[in-house]
């Protein structure tokens, strides 16, 4: 998935991270025996990505500075409605083939921080409305990491590389009929995740 900071480039070479990055597009999905992988894209709606949502951006960034929510951050984004709709139409075809989902987003939605995605609230609501398929979201963007447990939902966000220059952070996730298993390195703990 991208995330904001691979957008810290010129602003000629924006349009290009997608291609430099070797994505299918922004946003996607792929099925693998029987588990259905969506990859959301959390930066489409921002003050820094390239498209056409710019003027939404800054206007949603206002609105959520003027209300006082923590994560009205310029370094935050969000979803449109487009891809939120695309999202359910992927959920319903995963509930219809019997498969099991991992959702993967740059930013997290739960539990709610500084690091939130703009428009949470809205992807928690379909979530929610499908928990009887999807097992985990996996973020980052929090460079501390986070995890937390809804509705049947594992929500994990994975530490940061970032910050740390002489200790890594990643994780190995292996699929089991019963649990998720990461198996993490440097910073990023181990964790089973039981569904």
């Amino acid at each position: 998935v991208i995330g904001n900071h691979d957008y810290d480039v010129e602003e000629a070479r924006k349009p290009q991270v997608k291609k430099v990055l070797d994505l299918p597009a922004t946003y996607y999905h792929f099925v693998k025996r029987g588990w259905r992988f969506i990859m959301l894209d959390g930066n489409e709606v921002s003050t820094y990505a390239p498209g056409p949502h710019k003027a939404r951006a800054k206007a949603t960034l206002l609105q959520l500075e003027q209300s006082g929510a923590e994560h009205a951050k310029p370094f935050n984004g969000g979803m449109s409605q487009e891809q939120l709709s695309w999202l359910k139409k992927q959920l319903t075809e995963a509930k219809a083939a019997g498969e099991k989902v991992i959702i993967c987003n740059h930013f997290p939605i739960y539990p709610a921080t500084r690091h939130t995605l703009w428009n949470k609230e809205e992807l928690m609501d379909i979530l929610s409305d499908a928990q009887e398929v999807v097992v985990a979201y996996l973020a980052g963007h929090n460079h501390a990491g986070n995890y937390g447990y809804l509705n049947g939902v594992h929500y994990v966000t994975l530490k940061g590389m970032v910050d740390t220059p002489d200790e890594t952070a990643y994780g190995l996730l292996e699929i089991y009929k019963d649990k998720l298993l990461i198996k993490g390195t440097g910073r990023e703990p181990s964790r089973i995740l039981q569904f």
